[in-house]
C-alpha cells in the first residue's frame, strides 16, 4: 500500500511541478516518494511487532542534522542579502523622516513675513 501511495503522491508532485515550470519537479517527487515508502515500512515493521524506538530515535536524529545543516547554510548564504534587504528599509524609513522634516521646515519658513518681501 505505501509503494503505491508513494508512487502516486511522487508523480503528483512531479507532474504539478512540472506544470507550473520547477525544474527541480522530479526530485521533490522523489523525496516524496521515499519518504511515504519509508514511513509505511516503519509502521509495518511496528504493527509487525518489532520494536522500533531505535530506528525512530535514529530517523528524528538524522533529520534534525539535516535540517539544522540546511538552516546553518541558508543563513550563513543568506547574510549578505539580508543586510541589504535590512539597510534598503531602515534607509527609506529614514529618508521618509527627513523628508516629512524638510516639508515642515519648508512650511514653517513660508509662514514668515519677510521685510523684502512685503516692500516689492
Amino acid at each position: 500500500m505505501g509503494i503505491i501511495a508513494g508512487r502516486m503522491v511522487g508523480k503528483l508532485i512531479s507532474s504539478a511541478t512540472a506544470q507550473v515550470a520547477i525544474s527541480y519537479g522530479n526530485v521533490l517527487g522523489n523525496i516524496v516518494q521515499y519518504t511515504i515508502l519509508i514511513t509505511s515500512i516503519i509502521i509495518a515493521v511496528d504493527q509487525i511487532g518489532i520494536d522500533i524506538a531505535f530506528l525512530t530515535q535514529l530517523i528524528n536524529i538524522l533529520l534534525a542534522s539535516l535540517l539544522f545543516g540546511a538552516a546553518l547554510a541558508f543563513g550563513l548564504g543568506a547574510k549578505t542579502s539580508v543586510s541589504n534587504i535590512l539597510a534598503s528599509y531602515y534607509i527609506h524609513k529614514l529618508s521618509a523622516c527627513l523628508w516629512s522634516l524638510a516639508s515642515q521646515w519648508w512650511y514653517l519658513w513660508s509662514l514668515q513675513d519677510f521685510p523684502e518681501r512685503s516692500s516689492r
